[in-house]
């Protein structure tokens, strides 16, 4: 007799005790960067300093997490561009330089003139370059702190789905952000979390209405880029009338809601009044519509198809961009204008 083997009754072999931990480290991290991004622009975190470091610590612990989910698990090559190595460099040199600034290790003649007038005129009391060494360090860590949400959202992003999540998690927080700013303006509500806030410019809970605007700003790039994707293959058609129409439709039909997106993105930038905020988004779909678009009759009919909604726009909710604009180049020199900074700027050089 020919013994045959006996079938195994037991469960099959779980994944190794490594791997699950890098998965989950990995999940943790996910998780962590989810609520960064949902978290870091309530309430007015860029001006306190106790949620600055909360910030700074937060993001490297998370950091920390994905690093060890990846050290523990198996080995995965992640492919970085030269662009990317270079701004590493840059990101770093300017992160050297902010330490070198707030330390006192530069020579005598380096040093703020400031602490040179605060001695009487004898050496230096404290040799740093920077007027306010603390500001500085605060500046360079959270600076650090972007790095590192960075750094973890390049690793998870190689994941599709995980990628496409953030990226509506970031979406929904912005388009909150932009609402809150809207119903500020419109409501008059000139308080905020106990700290006074000027009207006139939407911010929502920045302080800042260029901050405010730069934010919003870069998810009106995503949602551009996401309506960009989902209507370039659909609206090909032998004229561009015809074209035309399929474009508008699939903007304001098939793809309502993600229109709707982005046009109160779009609205909120322009009501925060921020010049610099306009141009950037001016520069932004001259440059990514061509790179997501291609060449021909596709292109010229979507980007005159958003370049006339982002018109409108501009006229119903971008009067005080445009207001600002007008008076950026006044008719005198001490007016707050570009000819006023400038003066200024020529002595603080003399200075």
């Amino acid at each position: 007799m020919v013994a045959r083997p006996i079938p195994s009754t037991t469960a099959p072999s779980t994944p190794r005790t490594t791997e699950r931990l890098a998965r989950v480290l990995s999940a943790l991290a996910t998780t962590g960067l989810a609520v960064l991004i949902v978290a870091t622009p309530w309430p007015l975190g860029a001006v306190r300093p106790a949620a600055v470091w909360l910030l700074v610590l937060t993001s490297w612990i998370v950091l920390a997490v994905r690093g060890l989910g990846l050290l523990v698990g198996s080995r995965v090559g992640v492919a970085l561009p030269p662009s990317v190595g270079a701004a590493a460099l840059l990101l770093l040199g300017v992160l050297g330089w902010s330490v070198v600034q707030a330390l006192a290790v530069v020579p005598g003649d380096w040093a703020h003139p400031i602490w040179a007038a605060l001695a009487d005129g004898s050496a230096p009391a404290f040799a740093a370059v920077s007027m306010d060494p603390d500001r500085t360090i605060e500046a360079a860590a959270r600076l650090s702190a972007w790095i590192a949400i960075g750094i973890v959202a390049y690793l998870t992003a190689r994941s599709p789905r995980r990628a496409t999540r953030l990226l509506w998690i970031f979406l929904g927080t912005a388009l909150l952000q932009a609402l809150l700013g809207l119903a500020r303006e419109v409501a008059r509500i000139d308080e905020l979390f106990g700290v006074p806030l000027g009207l006139g410019r939407a911010s929502g809970s920045f302080v800042n209405p260029n901050h405010f605007a730069a934010y919003v700003n870069i998810a009106w790039v995503a949602a551009t880029v996401l309506l960009l994707d989902a209507v370039r293959s659909r609206a090909e058609a032998p004229s561009a009338r015809v074209a035309l129409a399929r474009s508008v439709r699939l903007l304001l039909e098939t793809h309502a809601p993600l229109t709707v997106v982005w046009a109160v993105l779009a609205m909120a930038s322009l009501a925060s009044g921020s010049r610099g905020g306009f141009l950037s988004l001016v520069l932004a779909i001259a440059v990514v519509a061509p790179i997501r678009l291609g060449r021909g009759k596709r292109l010229a009919v979507l980007l005159g198809t958003l370049v006339g909604l982002g018109g409108i726009l501009l006229l119903t909710a971008g009067l005080p961009t445009l207001d600002r604009l007008d008076a950026l180049f006044p008719a005198s020199e001490v007016e707050p204008g570009a000819g006023g900074r400038i003066a200024v700027a020529k002595l603080a050089l003399a200075a």
